[in-house]
């Protein structure tokens, strides 16, 4: 089977100082989503800015971004889907409670 391995360094939840993971993505997924080709593409944009390292997303004060950064453009895109194509959703009746980065904590 086809792959690419995601080479990641950083420090990660729950670990002590910087770690590398490589992950191994299938190139094409069995529902045709090619995070190959999206992967490669993402890299030569960067090799385009003379970027060879360094956090992958950015915000735009030049710094690593959060997740949160990344969530209303996110639901607004899965808004535009779900208008277009109904039945992917028609179990869920709020996409942000659904699909949001943020959990609730529960205490006792």
């Amino acid at each position: 089977m086809k792959h690419v391995v995601i080479a990641l360094l950083g420090r990660f939840k729950g670990e002590t100082g910087e770690n590398y993971h490589l992950m191994p993505v299938v190139a094409t997924t069995n529902r045709g989503l090619e995070p190959r080709k999206w992967i490669g593409r993402l890299l030569q944009e960067y090799e385009g800015r003379l970027i060879m390292n360094g956090t992958l997303f950015w915000n735009r004060l030049g710094t690593r971004a959060q997740v949160s950064e990344f969530e209303d453009m996110f639901f607004e895109r899965l808004d535009a889907v779900r208008e277009h194509r109904p039945k992917l959703f028609s179990a869920v009746e709020e996409i942000g409670e659904e699909y949001g980065v943020f959990w609730p904590i529960f205490t006792s």
